[in-house]
Order: C-alpha cells, then structure tokens, then sequence
C-alpha cells in the first residue's frame, strides 16, 4: 500500500498545467492597471467578439484611445510577444517535473565450456534531482514574473508608440491642408503676376520670381504630402490593419491644449513603483540569486549520481541483487568556475536593476520639464503669435481693399500667418508626444485624457484653444478679374 501511495505521489509531479493563461491574465491586469486598456490574446480568446470590438472602434473617427486600443487587439507582433507567456509557463512546469526513471537489461550468452548463461537488469533513479525540484520551481517561477512584467512593458511600449503615430498623423494632416491652401493662393498670385505682365504692368524679373515662389510652394505641398501619408501608414502598422480598415478616419485637427497638465506629484517615486521593465529587472536579479543559492546548497550532492538498483540472474539459477551509484571526484573541478559565474551575473543583473532605476528618475524629469516646456510654447502662439498674424492679415486686407496695398502683400501677409499655424501644429502635437512619453517614463496614466477636435467650428482662437486654420480670402479669380481691370 505505501508503494502504491510513493508511486502516485511522484506521479503527481507530471500533472501541472501547463496553460499560459493564468500568465496572461496576470499581464492583461496589470496593463490594465496602468493603462485602463484591455488585451487580448487572439490565440485564446473569441475572434469574432475582437472584430466586432475593432469594427466599432473603427466606424468613428479615432480618439487616441481607440487608436491604442485597436493596436492591442490587432497587432501581430503584439500576439508574437504573448508567446513567450507560453514558453516561460513550460519551463515551470518542467522545472517541476522529476527526472523519469531509467531501466537498463542485457543478456549474456555464453561463449566458452563450463560458461553460464546470464541476464543484467538495471533501474536508477535521481533521488538528489528530486530534492532539488522546488528550487528549481522557484528560479522558474521567477523568470516567469520576470516575463509577465517584460510583455507587460511590450504592451505598454506599443501603446506609447501608437498615440506618437496618432499624434503625427493628425499633425501632418493639417500641415498638408494647410501646404495645400497656400499653395492655391500662390497660384492665384502667380496667375494675377501673369496678367499683369501681360499688360505691361509688371516687369518680367517679377513674375520670374512669383514662378519661383510658387515652384517652391508646390515642392513644400509635395513633401507635405509625402509625410502625410508617411505617418497615417507608421500609425496603420502599429495598428495592424490592413485591406479596408486602412480606410479609418482620423479627426481633422489635434485635441485640444488642456485647462490644465493634472501632473500628478512625486512623479519619480510612482515611476519607481510602476515602471515594468524595473520590475522584470528585479525579478530577473532574483532568479539568478535563487540560482546561486541552489548551487551552494547542492554543490557537493551534484556529485553523487543516480542511485541505482541491479538484479542479476544466471540461466543455472543463481541470483544477485544491489544498489549502486556513481561519485563524481572533484579532483581537477570543483565547480568554482559556475560559482563564479552565477555571483558576477548576480552583480551585474543588481547593478542593471539599480542603473535602470536611476536612469528612470533622470527620464521622468527631463520628460516631465518637456511637457513644461512645449506647453509655454502652445500658449505663446495660441495667444501672442498667431492672434497677431491674423491682425497683421486684417490691417493688410484694410489697405488691399483701400488700395494702399497690393495682392502680393496680401499674399505675404496670409502665408506668414499660415506658417504661424503651422508652428503652433507642430507645438501642439509635440505637447501632446510629450504627454505620451511622460506617461510612458512613468509607467502609467496621469489623469486626464485628451479629448479630440471632429469640427472646425470658429475662426478665432481664444485662449486655450485650437485655432481653425485661416482661409485665403482676395485670391480667387474673380478678384483676379477685378484687377486686371
């Protein structure tokens, strides 16, 4: 009866799971935590229900949160990543598991007079290997916290990624539409240069100069264009779309500055706190130290061998029976090297972990003082730089209407307007980077959450707000006409 309870008790060792999903689910929490975004591993879970959460997300111009939200339900490498759950889940499992017994026989014939015929039966089994399993387990069970938190940082990686693409892409829309308006009144300046030249009104240096702005207008519409459909494609990948959901509508202009950043304080602390890939560094540091420790406690019972158990039998009858094992004799290695080697990887993995930690303080500063920084900046334009751009346009279109001032003037007037614009485009979505990458230095959300422009409703911008972009107003061919008159 105690065989029969020894054998099931070491049969038991060979019946653990191993299903990663318990792993993913710890890693779907804590992205979840962090984040307030959800994952799913599309291996594992409902297909249909995915594409129906995509679908929706899609059917709407994206927020920055449905862009992230579609590239964690839909990029492959993202489901790639997911994998190495799996692999980490086997070798916990295994690390549990003990050695299988081993059986040798033989039979001896005999080959000379008086010479008996004989069988050899061998088993062995690693009795010290069995001591050593939960040790084993829990190095395991280290790398595979250690993994958790690592994909869990992927997740949050291709987040970040995804609301820069986002950002980018929006951004170079407008630049492009705003390439685009300039470049329509600088043909209709150009137009109005060419028929004056024709009346003898202008000299041809002039209009050889009005062709060359406009060459050079054309050019900036071209790489507008070019970066337009460079950023909208980076944010199509790390979404991972393809066919018609690459069709997705974006807003047609940049979320708004909000009243105010939210920061939370003590912002370094909570990065300490919430930063994974620290924490996949620490569990890293403490599967290695786990190991060093098994080793200084096994060293010398790692040189006894498998005890083994043998029965012998002669054809004539007689038979034999006994234990036997193998000692290593640690004459010429003594195994100091691997003792060696575990306690530099252990200094080294420390000296990572506390580095990272460092660097992640000097990260959330910089970050931190960026945001700082490219707000100022928004703000200067929002109520300073652009406000005045517009005066400068209206004061130029009081004296183009008086005709004290001529189209071209009115045409420089609106161009450097637009290109006060442009830089507070670029402001805005460099803040709005910033934001991003503080929360990803941090580790987590910072509160609120950008709310996205749908309309281009107003034409002045108050304080605080994002301007619509300026119109062309005097350019089309019907004031053309009036001045050939």
């Amino acid at each position: 009866m105690k065989c029969y309870l020894l054998v099931g008790a070491l049969a038991s060792f060979g019946c653990a799971s191993t299903s990663p999903k318990p792993a993913f689910d710890d890693t779907a929490r804590m992205v979840q935590e962090r984040s307030g975004q959800a994952i799913a591993w599309s291996e594992d879970d409902d297909r249909a229900a995915i594409d129906r959460t995509v679908a929706g997300l899609l059917g709407t111009p994206l927020t920055p949160q449905a862009a992230v939200q579609v590239a964690l339900l839909r990029n492959r490498h993202l489901q790639a990543t997911f994998e190495d759950l799996g692999v980490a889940q086997a070798e916990l499992v295994q690390a549990g598991l003990l050695k299988n017994p081993t059986l040798f026989g033989s039979i001896h014939f005999p080959l000379s007079t008086g010479a008996v015929a004989d069988g050899t039966l061998i088993g062995a089994f690693d009795f010290i290997d069995a001591f050593s399993v939960p040790a084993k387990k829990h190095i395991a069970a280290s790398r595979l916290a250690a993994t958790k938190a690592r994909v869990a940082d992927s997740v949050l990686d291709l987040a970040h990624e995804t609301a820069a693409a986002y950002y980018a892409a929006i951004s170079a829309s407008q630049i492009l539409a705003m390439r685009r308006a300039v470049l329509e009144a600088g043909e209709a300046a150009t137009e109005i240069a060419r028929r004056l030249a024709a009346a003898g009104n202008t000299s041809e240096l002039d209009l050889a100069n009005r062709e060359m702005e406009l060459e050079a207008l054309t050019l900036e519409a071209l790489r507008a264009e070019a970066m337009a459909a460079g950023t909208r494609e980076a944010l199509t990948r790390r979404m991972g779309l393809f066919g018609m959901a690459t069709t997705y509508a974006l807003p047609e202009k940049l979320p708004e500055l909000p009243k105010d950043d939210a920061l939370p304080d003590h912002l370094e602390s909570l990065a300490i706190t919430q930063r994974l890939d620290l924490t996949a560094a620490h569990e890293d540091a403490q599967s290695i130290s786990h190991e060093l420790a098994m080793f200084r406690n096994f060293r010398l019972w790692g040189l006894i061998g498998p005890v083994e158990g043998a029965y012998e039998k002669t054809f004539a009858g007689s038979e034999v029976a006994g234990p036997g094992t193998t000692l290593e004799l640690p004459i010429f290695d003594q195994k100091q090297a691997v003792g060696a080697r575990l306690e530099a990887r252990l200094r080294q993995s420390l000296d990572r972990e506390e580095a990272l930690a460092v660097d992640i303080r000097s990260e959330v500063r910089e970050v931190r003082a960026r945001v700082g920084f490219a707000r100022k900046l928004v703000e200067s334009y929002q109520t300073r730089i652009v406000p005045l751009r517009e005066h400068v346009v209206q004061l130029t279109e009081e004296r183009y209407n008086a005709m004290l001032a001529g189209v071209f003037q009115l045409v420089i007037a609106k161009q450097l307007e637009v290109e006060a614009y442009a830089s507070l485009i670029d402001g805005l979505r460099d803040y709005w980077t910033s934001r991003s990458d503080l929360e990803r230095a941090v580790g987590g959300r910072l509160g609120e959450q950008p709310t996205t422009n749908t309309s281009n409703a107003g034409t002045t911008a108050p304080k605080q707000q994002m301007p619509d972009m300026p119109d062309m107003p005097g350019m089309n061919m019907h004031d053309m006409k009036n001045m050939q008159h």
